[in-house]
């Protein structure tokens, strides 16, 4: 795993906090943040997708094995977190 995701929160605890205690940020912060950012999480195993929604950054992930792995804030923008299974492209 990378310097990057080794210098951020990882408290699995905190990964589950409910959406309305999330770090949020201006749309335009939490998308610019995941621009920078998108190809680092989506290169985590088990990331399948990653979006914005209200201030914050939303990790798709395969399985609940997966949560600990990502970080729970990303540059000052909190994280949410949703387990959807395994994406396939039709």
């Amino acid at each position: 795993m990378s310097d990057f995701f080794s210098s951020l929160p990882r408290d699995e605890e905190a990964a589950v906090v409910a959406r309305s205690t999330l770090r949020t940020a201006p749309a335009s912060r939490a998308e610019a943040v995941l621009r920078r950012h998108e190809a680092e999480l989506l290169s985590v195993d088990g990331v399948e997708g990653v979006g914005v929604r209200d201030g914050h950054l939303v990790i798709y992930l395969r399985d609940e094995a997966v949560r600990s792995q990502v970080p729970t804030e990303v540059d000052g923008v909190g994280v949410e977190t949703e387990i959807v299974g395994r994406i396939l492209a039709l």
